[in-house]
């Protein structure tokens, strides 16, 4: 499925970083696949992919605002879409981040990941006029590695227990501007905490930690009841990644992104 698309490869990454692969590569439309930003989404979809969120990929908020696209045939899969930046090694570029796609197993073996990544990328691309998209693959598919796909990121999932400090206090606090490398979207069900000493942690919708400005500090943590959260520690050895869709990038694998 993801072979299909135009990625950088360990033998064709000369192009300019931030510039497309291949400019005349379009989405297609398939119609069997709504697609609506999540404000205008029908009350009854809302609850069906709220659902899917929490008992599928362990949600605890929902993981996108008002503004993001969801994607959807009626009662067999599910996608989602951000607009937002991805700030790289040396430059940035406008991106829609992929992600929560879900196939119901009674529908699987039908090519419907494909009607529902290509559908919402359609869409996106008449919405927000971005070409360049990203996906997260937990374990990377062997057709990518044949290819020889080229990942911007690798990483393993950690778990990291919580030691809670009588003296080192975390609260939670607006979420503030973040300068750090990777991708800066919609940050719906996100949850930033800062402790005494001013140290920053920023859990995702599955309170997992997505961007830390001391890992030292995490182990302390103690904003709400909590036994640990599991965290990217990138590396070039890391089983899961993140790949873009018709971008040039200059890959890092030490490099702690926001994701």
């Amino acid at each position: 499925m993801w072979n299909s698309f135009p990625i950088q490869t360990h033998s064709n990454k000369d192009g300019i970083e931030g510039s497309l692969i291949n400019r005349e590569y379009t989405y297609k439309r398939f119609g069997d696949v709504q697609v609506s930003t999540w404000k205008y989404c029908p009350s009854n979809v809302k609850k069906w992919c709220k659902h899917i969120w929490h008992s599928v990929f362990k949600t605890v908020r929902d993981p996108i605002g008002d503004t993001d696209l969801i994607g959807w045939i009626p009662t067999k899969g599910t996608i989602t879409a951000k607009y937002g930046k991805w700030i790289g090694e040396n430059k940035s570029k406008n991106v829609v981040f992929i992600n929560y796609l879900y196939v119901d197993p009674s529908h699987r073996g039908k090519d419907l990941a494909t009607h529902l990544i290509q559908s919402v990328g359609n869409e996106s691309a008449k919405l927000w006029g971005s070409m360049t998209f990203l996906f997260e693959a937990d374990v990377i598919p062997q057709s990518l590695t044949k290819k020889g796909a080229e990942p911007l990121c690798r990483y393993h999932y950690g778990w990291i227990p919580f030691v809670p400090s009588s003296t080192d206090m975390w609260i939670e606090i607006p979420i503030t501007d973040i300068s750090s490398k990777g991708f800066h979207g919609n940050m719906a069900g996100y949850k930033m905490y800062q402790n005494t000493f001013g140290d920053k942690l920023l859990f995702d919708p599955n309170d997992d930690i997505v961007w830390y400005t001391s890992f030292s500090s995490i182990f302390s943590f103690n904003g709400f009841l909590i036994g640990g959260a599991y965290c990217r520690v990138f590396s070039p050895w890391g089983v899961s990644a993140i790949f873009a869709h018709n971008m040039y990038f200059t890959p890092s694998y030490t490099s702690h992104y926001l994701l």
